[in-house]
Formats: structure tokens, C-alpha cells, sequence
């Protein structure tokens, strides 16, 4: 059962509470839960859809300051072995977008550079499963 409870702002305004983070990781576990049990062609161990990823927080700090990207985008990808014909590690592409004083959530553009090796495209995240806290609130329900 899914939860559709309206929750207050918090101090920051980004900022949610640790009971509406538990709903809405349980409504993504539940909602995946039909697919990842389907998933045929899925590598062992590796999910057709994750619970969440490891950010490392200096790398993302380090985007900032060498970069200058005040947002970021990120896209979802998997690994595909055409050997097995098997999907495997769930990860994140990140990208610095434009900034555009006149959009808040607005699209803005990426920016990738035109140079392989000056892409500006990373992927420093690791996937929840098969590397989680088990012991999580947000694992639990």
C-alpha cells in the first residue's frame, strides 16, 4: 500500500522527515518489487531496478569548486554484458548543467564537453543494492 500523506517543509526547504523518507523509499521498494523479481535477465546479485547509490561527497564538492556547476543531472544507466545478454550494476551519469537565472527547476542544458577526454560527464556512485545499509530505517519497511 502506498502512502500519499502531505508532509510540512522543514527547516531547510529541501529537507524532509526521517517518517516521510521511510514512506516514499517503501512506495519505490514496493513499486519495484513486481520487476525485480521478473527480471530474467538480470546478472546475480545485480537488480533490474536499485534502492538508492553512494555519492561520495567530496567528489560532488570537488565538481563545485573545479567545475563551477551549481546543479548537477543525473541520469540513470546499467551495465549490459553482450556476452551473457544480461543487464548488471545499476549506475548514475552525472552532468554539470547551465545555469539559467530565469528557471528554477527549469531544464537547463547539460554541459559536455566535445572532447573525449574532457567529457564532463562522471560516474564516482555506487548501487544499493548489492552495497546498502541493511540496517537502515529506509531499508526496513
Amino acid at each position: 500500500m502506498m502512502s500519499s500523506k502531505n508532509y510540512p517543509l522543514q527547516k531547510h526547504k529541501d529537507e524532509i522527515s526521517l517518517e516521510e523518507a521511510v514512506d516514499i523509499t517503501t512506495n519505490w521498494r514496493n513499486f519495484i518489487a513486481p520487476f525485480n523479481k521478473e527480471c530474467t535477465n538480470c546478472e546475480e546479485g545485480f537488480p533490474a531496478f536499485v534502492d538508492g547509490f553512494t555519492i561520495p561527497l567530496d567528489d560532488l564538492i570537488q565538481l563545485k569548486q573545479e567545475k563551477g556547476f551549481s546543479t548537477v543531472r543525473v541520469y540513470l544507466g546499467k551495465d549490459y554484458n553482450t556476452e551473457t545478454g544480461k543487464y548488471g550494476k545499476s549506475r548514475l551519469v552525472l552532468v554539470g548543467v547551465e545555469e539559467d537565472d530565469n528557471l528554477t527547476m527549469g531544464p537547463g542544458k547539460d554541459i559536455i564537453g566535445t572532447e573525449p577526454d574532457n567529457s564532463e560527464v562522471y560516474d564516482f556512485t555506487t548501487a544499493c543494492p548489492p552495497y546498502c545499509d541493511k540496517e537502515s530505517p529506509l531499508k526496513q519497511s
